[in-house]
């Protein structure tokens, strides 16, 4: 197991450390759920420093990405940052990325950290054999994000610079986080959010200047626990969860980031796939009754199978269970009602609109 540069700083906290995607990270530092409210009402900040870090640069590197990623990229400034996927050839997803355009040649990519190698050795196998440097700097860097309503003024007082000047899906450095320090302004909970990517040793003093500065504003740290909660009550799926290899964008709700002007790797069978019809999709719902959907917990309609949970939870803000499950697609229209099996018994479930909860990130 991998430790991150803030592991003993978890550890000094009480932190309940799980194995995840190869690491030993923060599950809970209090509770799941009083970390959940401190991202929806104040600001939490977390250790992500598991997410992969592939750079690319070279004559070759934008057109490289353009031609390989499913999402057009010739018109992505620098300084911004756009999502995507990586396909394989029939179309399924090897990995949802960021793509973050630090100038006309260079790029890095943001993976999740079970997926590292496999899209390092997919990317090394398509890219030509000139004028474009792939580098794995994964082990380089790390990263603390902060989200919630608060997480501007939290990270304002922490460094004294003012990060309201970012867009959306916007990236800069920052001198007064450290030397060589990035910030963004993305995140996976619904709420506005920054990331802060740092080296070892400024990574550290970033969480410690956040921690000592701005807890006074409500900013706590928080656990993958609660990361998965909001990720999922912002309806944002999770790979190896809600989506994978056997799985397509349009089926996940990810189409829209499938532009069908240009080429790209996989394109044809996703033609294919469309013609012939897309027969199941991903769709949120909410329990009518008491009980958690977990993932993996059948789908039924009239006794008979459509489909399965992908992600299931109970949800802080509505006090509700709710959840994402892959089914069919006439199963998918908002107000439909299917059955659950928990536990050998089925209970009703409602498809809802998604999100669970209003987005309240800074618009682009």
């Amino acid at each position: 197991m991998k430790r991150t540069p803030l592991f003993e700083a978890h550890r000094a906290l009480g932190a309940t450390i799980v194995p995840f995607a190869g690491y030993e990270l923060p599950m809970v530092y209090s509770s799941i759920v009083e970390e959940h409210r401190a991202a929806r009402n104040q600001a939490a900040m977390f250790d992500v420093s598991h997410l992969g870090e592939i750079r690319l640069d070279g004559p070759g590197a934008a057109a490289f990405l353009d031609r390989t990623l499913p999402t057009r990229l010739e018109d992505l400034a620098d300084g911004r940052i756009r999502y995507s996927a990586v396909l394989a050839d029939d179309g399924g997803i090897l990995d949802d990325i960021l793509v973050y355009r630090m100038n006309g040649e260079a790029f890095f990519l943001i993976v999740n950290a079970s997926n590292i190698g496999k899209i390092v050795s997919r990317l090394e196998a398509l890219k030509p054999a000139s004028g474009v440097n792939l580098n794995n700097e994964s082990d380089r860097w790390g990263c603390v994000a902060v989200q919630g309503p608060g997480a501007l003024a939290a990270c304002c007082e922490a460094f004294g610079e003012d990060y309201d000047r970012l867009l959306y899906y916007q990236f800069t450095g920052s001198e007064r986080a450290g030397n060589n320090v990035w910030v963004s302004r993305s995140g996976y909970t619904g709420e506005d959010g920054f990331e802060f990517f740092a080296e070892a040793r400024e990574l550290i003093k970033v969480w410690d200047r956040l921690l000592n500065r701005s807890g006074k504003l409500g900013l706590k740290p928080a656990g993958l626990g609660a990361r998965n909660t909001l990720r999922l009550e912002a309806g944002n799926g999770l790979y190896g969860a809600d989506f994978d290899e056997a799985t397509v964008p349009m089926e996940v709700r990810l189409g829209w980031l499938v532009d069908w002007e240009k080429d790209f790797v996989g394109k044809e069978a996703l033609l294919e796939r469309r013609r012939q019809g897309i027969a199941r999709r991903l769709c949120g719902f909410k329990l009518r009754e008491r009980g958690v959907a977990r993932d993996g917990y059948p789908v039924t309609v009239d006794g008979r199978n459509v489909g399965r949970v992908t992600s299931g939870s109970f949800s802080p803000t509505l006090g509700a269970s709710i959840g994402l499950a892959l089914v069919s697609t006439e199963c998918t229209k908002a107000g439909t009602v299917f059955d659950i099996e928990v536990h050998g018994r089925r209970v009703p479930a409602e498809v809802v609109k998604l999100p669970f909860v209003p987005l309240r990130h800074k618009q682009a």
